[in-house]
């Protein structure tokens, strides 16, 4: 995988994430309503949307500036991997335990783990070009 494509999967991943952590932040009853869930307008309610809203904007805000520093792009995409994988297994686990929520949510998931096992893949690569054999080396060592 390129420098590049690497780039390009952590801008738009990042992108992905600013534009929906800012509409939990900015409009949670409407973000809300476009999954097909209706919130009460209660301010507890809307506290608990807003709050991983800033997170998911704070994690796509430093996917966006890594992508453009080739010493700081694998930390953007570890933080992505890290954050689509974990929405996509808690979606797949609600999935499991409670059944199938709207098919806007399925979707939801299945993008969620394409983006983030993008991400896991670009930074897993860069890993591995930075440093090639390490893992071979360090299992040979008992490392």
């Amino acid at each position: 995988m390129s420098f590049r494509t690497a780039r390009l999967i952590s801008g738009f991943a990042g992108a992905v994430l600013l534009a929906i952590g800012a509409a939990l932040v900015v409009e949670p009853l409407g973000f809300a309503a476009s999954n097909g869930v209706v919130l009460p307008n209660d301010v507890s309610v809307l506290s608990e949307y807003r709050a991983p809203g800033g997170l998911l904007g704070v994690v796509g805000l430093l996917m966006l500036v890594s992508a453009f520093s080739r010493r700081h792009l694998a930390t953007g995409l570890w933080a992505g991997a890290l954050v689509y994988c974990s929405y996509g297994g808690a979606r797949l686990l609600g999935y499991v335990i409670d059944g199938a929520p709207s098919s806007t949510l399925v979707q939801a998931m299945v993008i969620e783990w394409v983006i983030g096992l993008a991400c896991l893949a670009a930074a897993a690569r860069l890993a591995y070009e930075k440093n090639p054999g390490l893992p071979i080396e360090a299992a040979r060592e008992g490392r």
